[in-house]
């Protein structure tokens, strides 16, 4: 029973934005919040339900549809969670935080460090959870550190073998 005479918003996967199988960015597009934030929830809960919570996510997977008017890529909303292509050390992880909240990208590192020698290492789980959950920045071009080319960073095969 609608009232109101709004179409009834339904549940789908997302077809553009997954990175399994489409069901934390389908229910981001729902709930209208950023698709990382539901991801690192997922992670979370499946971590404190000793991975329990997979069998909530499979069930999704089978019982919610994919959205069949998705165009098939996703518009990256502003100010969403990404790693930075441009401000890295490591993963780009703490340059893409500095960039979405507009801080400086050397006191979220101070506070990354700071996290880890608080919490014996524990936030290092957390950084290498956001290195694999949170999309890297594609708007701007990949800077790679002095010395390689994009050749050598992708196929790490196409290097010549060193004969001894």
């Amino acid at each position: 029973m609608n009232p109101s005479n709004e179409p009834v918003r339904r549940l789908y996967r997302s077809v553009g934005d997954r990175m399994i199988a489409g069901i934390a960015a389908g229910l981001a597009e729902y709930l209208k919040v950023d698709a990382v934030w539901i991801r690192l929830a997922f992670v979370a809960m499946t971590l404190f339900s000793s991975g329990l919570f997979l069998l909530v996510y499979l069930a999704a997977w089978v019982l919610v549809p994919e959205n069949p008017s998705s165009p098939g890529t996703a518009s990256k909303p502003l100010g969403r969670l990404h790693r930075s292509s441009k401000d890295r050390m490591v993963a780009g992880v703490c340059g893409g935080l500095a960039e979405t909240f507009k801080v400086d990208a050397a006191l979220v590192r101070l506070a990354a460090v700071a996290a880890v020698v608080f919490t014996w290492g524990a936030a290092l789980l957390a950084y290498l959870i956001a290195w694999v959950v949170m999309p890297l920045d594609t708007a701007a071009p990949l800077i790679l550190p002095p010395g390689e080319t994009d050749a050598e960073s992708i196929d790490p095969s196409s290097r010549p073998i060193e004969k001894p």
